[in-house]
C-alpha cells in the first residue's frame, strides 16, 4: 500500500492526498468552561510527519481529550485557555505537487459502531470522498474501489455491498479505516483501535495500522492503555498523568527504566516481556 497506488487527483487535476506535515503542540491548557478545573496542563508535543506516537495512559489521564484537542473537536463542556497547536507541511519533495491543507482525522472507532447501519463499504467510502473532496460519483466510487482493495477488502468475497451488522469484527474495521483514508489526513488519530477484537483480528489490524503508516506516509497518533498494541506500531509513547505529560521516550526503554509506581504499572506487560527477552539473550550468549 503506497499512495501511488491510490488514484491521486481528481479529473480536474487536482490532488486530493494531503501532504505528510509536522505537528507542534505548545503549552496547550484545557480547563471546563468555568476555568476552575484544570483537565490538561501545560502539554506539548513535537510529531515528525510520517511518524507513529503513542498517547498512554489510564482511565481519565486525559489521552481522548488531547487526541480532541489536536483535531480541535473539543466537548462543549470544556474550552481550550491557552497553548497552541500548529500542522505544519514538510518538505517532502513529494511529486504529486499537493493542494490539500494538512489535516488531522480523528478515528474515535473504528468497529461495526463506527459504521452507519445501512450503509455499505463501497457507498460509505464514496460518499466520504464525495463529501470531502467535492469528487464527481464515477471518480469517487473508482477511487473508493481502489482504497478498498488497499485495507484488504477483496471485492470477490461480496464485502463491498455488505451492510455493517454483516460484516466480521475484522471487516468493519477495515471499512472504518477505509472511511478515514478517504478524509486524505496528514495524521489520523486512533482512540483505542483495537478495543473489543478478538486476537486474531486485533492482530490483523495491528498489521494494517502499520502498513497505512509506512507506506502512506500518514502520521498516526494512537490513544491506549494497552501498551503491548502501542509497542507494536509507534516509536515513541507520551505517557499521561491526571492531564500532565509525565514521560516521554522509546516504549521499551520506558519499559527498561527503573522507573516505579504509575509507570511501572503501566508499562508492566511490556517489561514482562522485556525481561523474559533478555533472560533469553543472556542464556544465548552463555
Amino acid at each position: 500500500m503506497d499512495r501511488s497506488s491510490i488514484p491521486s487527483r481528481n479529473p480536474l487535476g487536482v490532488c486530493w492526498l494531503a501532504p505528510p506535515s509536522h505537528l507542534s503542540v505548545n503549552k496547550l491548557v484545557v480547563t471546563d468552561q468555568d476555568g476552575d478545573r484544570v483537565l490538561l496542563d501545560q502539554i506539548n508535543v513535537e510529531m515528525r510527519a510520517g511518524e507513529s506516537l503513542g498517547i498512554v495512559g489510564a482511565s481519565g489521564s486525559g489521552k481522548t481529550l488531547l487526541g480532541r484537542s489536536i483535531v480541535r473537536h473539543l466537548p462543549k463542556s470544556v474550552c481550550m485557555k491557552s497553548g497552541n497547536i500548529q500542522l505544519t507541511p514538510a518538505d517532502s519533495g513529494d511529486t504529486l505537487d499537493c493542494k490539500r491543507p494538512p489535516q488531522v482525522v480523528m478515528a474515535p472507532q473504528i468497529g461495526a459502531s463506527a459504521l452507519p447501519p445501512l450503509s455499505c463499504p463501497l457507498h460509505l467510502v464514496r460518499d466520504v470522498l464525495q463529501w470531502t473532496h467535492t469528487m464527481p460519483e464515477n471518480d469517487a466510487v473508482e477511487t473508493a474501489k481502489d482504497i478498498l482493495m488497499q485495507v484488504g477488502l477483496d471485492r470477490s468475497t461480496g464485502v463491498w455491498r455488505k451492510r455493517s451488522h454483516q460484516l466480521s469484527g475484522g471487516m468493519a474495521a477495515r471499512a472504518a479505516l477505509a472511511a478515514a483514508i478517504a478524509t486524505a489526513p496528514s495524521i489520523l488519530v486512533l482512540d483505542e483501535p483495537t478495543n473489543n477484537l478478538d486476537t486474531l483480528t486485533r492482530k490483523a489490524v495491528i498489521e494494517l495500522l502499520l502498513k497505512i503508516n509506512r507506506n502512506m506516509g500518514i502520521g498516526m497518533i494512537l490513544l491506549s492503555h494497552d501498551i503491548r498494541m502501542v509497542a507494536q506500531i509507534c516509536s515513541r509513547v507520551i505517557v499521561l498523568e491526571m492531564g500532565k505529560v509525565v514521560a516521554t521516550g522509546e516504549p521499551v526503554t520506558l519499559a527498561r527504566s527503573e522507573s516505579k509506581g504509575y509507570i511501572k504499572r503501566l508499562f508492566g506487560p511490556l517489561s514482562d516481556k522485556v525481561h523474559v527477552s533478555k533472560d533469553v539473550e543472556k542464556q544465548e550468549s552463555e
